[in-house]
């Protein structure tokens, strides 16, 4: 059998086979994937703070190993938007300064790639509010 591992790390394997008279297990063997795509980014991305602000500078962070770019896409309601900072930028480099100049949910992704593939982060949403000018 050819395996394939489409994420660098340590693997350890073994193979099962059975038939009428019954199973028979092999050893495992550990098998280390070096080079490859980039790991996956940890990507519990992680705002500067909770409560960004429409027009006021934050920045997201997050982990990659082996990655030579990084391309951020954004979305609302399924479309794309531009983030300043964010989709205009191919940096590997965490974390990025971003600016929103619009109030709404925007749903945040990064993909990572080098000379040997790509891999996708989760996911992440976060809302962009407007700043009160009273609080009272």
């Amino acid at each position: 059998r050819h395996v394939t591992a489409m994420i660098r790390g340590t693997y350890v394997l073994s193979l099962t086979c059975s038939n009428a008279y019954g199973l028979a297990t092999s050893l495992p063997a550990t098998i280390v994937v070096s080079g490859g795509p980039p790991g996956p980014p940890d990507f519990l991305l992680t705002p500067s703070t909770m409560f960004p602000v429409v027009g006021e500078a934050f920045t997201v962070g997050w982990q990659v190993s082996g990655a030579s770019t990084c391309v951020g896409t954004a979305e609302i309601n399924g479309s794309p938007v531009a983030v300043q900072g964010w989709t205009d930028t191919t940096s590997p480099v965490s974390p990025r300064t971003l600016v929103v100049y619009r109030s709404d949910y925007f749903v945040l992704r990064l993909t990572c790639s080098n000379d040997s593939g790509a891999v996708d982060s989760e996911p992440y949403q976060i809302f962009v509010g407007h700043a009160d000018a009273d609080p009272g």
